[in-house]
């Protein structure tokens, strides 16, 4: 079964993060098609619990006391 543990909107896509197999996924889907365009898995040990985007350059993935920038 897949959860899904955030989205946020940014640069015109819908970012996503899901669990699925004991991995967490972040996924950048087109809005149009609902094709995954983009997926990064996190690393081993890390979570998303939240997305949220500034809509400029950063992702931030919260995940129990400790948040991760990035782009």
């Amino acid at each position: 079964m897949i959860q899904t543990l955030g989205l946020t909107w940014a640069e015109g896509s819908l970012l996503v993060g899901q669990y699925l197999d004991r991995k967490i996924q972040l996924r950048r889907i087109d809005p149009a098609s609902g094709d995954v365009l983009e997926r990064l898995e996190m690393p081993a040990g890390t979570g998303v619990s939240g997305l949220e985007s500034d809509g400029a350059r950063l992702l931030y993935c919260g995940w129990r006391r400790v948040g991760r920038c990035g782009r």
